[in-house]
């Protein structure tokens, strides 16, 4: 570096954010390894660990060991400044086409497991509503671009960052969104999306049969249990709310329904948390904060409904994509073979197994 800044310009969980400038000019943004913090990482997560072994004997329901194990995978992956490089080289090479997300080019030679340099972007950090609309930023584009970008992550990719807090999303005009910190970023394996693809479909065109077995599909929901009470729920909410604009959504009190929800998943029917899904309810939870302050009239259906129809896209006189699909399928059957060969098996050596006779 030909100048270093001495006084950090943000705070990373891990670490701190300095500017430095290149001998070439260039201005960078260096972020530097807390000293000592695996050593705080460590004993924090012994204390985690201690604290989820007991919450699993309270409640048996919920798998609290293989949330410690995600937990402490993607910290000990956040100390490695390595990874989060190749992180934002990942996520950087799958938005090359779009020019409206900009991800900052990782400087390697001045990168280490716990020094990372990268290309210094500026903007509006993406709460700053305010200032988003004195620089004559239009906020609703803002949000769609925001829900349009996760979605092609998510969707499309298989791979998003999975830390969109306020201090790591930028606008610039344009508009345009600048990601740092890929600290946390994760995979979506290709099963999950074709079934994350199956859900959505059903979530847009309303169907509750649908949403029940995408629920299933995802691992939310555990097969083989009576979920009639839960679709015909779903069905009711349809038919109540299933209409109303964003605006009026918003200004409903939802209470009833939420406790009959809590009902039925915590009394009737077994549920559980996936380890795939961990990080992705996480990263959706932050965006809809996100989203409610940049315009809480964006609508995330309509959004969604325009990659739904990319995803599930055929015309019945088109007879190659037919084939194509009904290949897919068979290939989705396929792989879900061994893990319903598995819970027959299970089944059979618990001594639950039955068998129905139709007369």
């Amino acid at each position: 570096y030909s100048s270093f800044e001495e006084s950090p310009i943000a705070a990373a969980s891990l670490g701190q954010v300095h500017s430095a400038t290149l001998s070439s000019g260039q201005r960078v943004a260096v972020k530097i390894q807390y000293p000592g913090i695996e050593k705080i990482v460590s004993t924090d997560l012994a204390t985690l660990k201690w604290i989820t072994g007991i919450l699993s004997k309270i409640r048996k329901g919920i798998n609290f060991n293989l949330i410690y194990s995600e937990f402490s995978k993607v910290l000990y992956e956040e100390l490695d400044y390595v990874h989060e490089g190749h992180n934002a080289e990942k996520i950087k090479k799958n938005f090359k086409s779009d020019e409206r997300v900009i991800i900052p080019s990782v400087i390697w030679d001045l990168t280490t497991r716990k020094v990372l340099t990268l290309e210094f972007v500026e903007g509006i950090k993406i709460t700053e509503v305010e200032k988003i609309e004195k620089a004559g930023i239009d906020r609703t584009k803002v949000t769609r671009l925001l829900l349009d970008a996760y979605c092609k992550m998510m969707l499309k990719d298989g791979f998003f960052h999975g830390d969109p807090h306020p201090g790591n999303i930028f606008v610039q005009s344009g508009p345009r969104i600048a990601f740092v910190d890929f600290g946390i970023a994760k995979d979506i394996p290709p099963s999950l999306m074709q079934r994350l693809g199956d859900l959505l479909v059903s979530l847009v065109h309303k169907n509750p049969q649908g949403i029940v077995q995408g629920l299933v599909g995802v691992g939310i929901l555990l097969p083989d249990q009576d979920f009639g009470a839960l679709e015909k729920f779903i069905s009711t909410l349809i038919e109540k709310y299933g209409n109303l604009s964003v605006s009026e959504y918003k200004k409903m009190n939802f209470s009833q329904e939420g406790r009959e929800l809590h009902r039925l998943l915590h009394s009737t029917l077994a549920i559980q948390i996936p380890n795939d899904f961990i990080f992705i309810g996480r990263t959706l939870g932050l965006l809809n904060g996100l989203g409610a302050r940049l315009d809480p009239e964006v609508d995330l259906i309509d959004i969604l409904a325009s990659y739904v129809s990319e995803l599930i896209t055929v015309e019945e006189e088109d007879w190659i994509d037919i084939i194509i699909d009904q290949a897919r399928e068979i290939g989705v059957a396929l792989t879900t073979l061994p893990q319903q060969l598995q819970q027959f098996l299970a089944k059979a050596n618990a001594g639950k197994l039955e068998v129905r006779i139709a007369n």
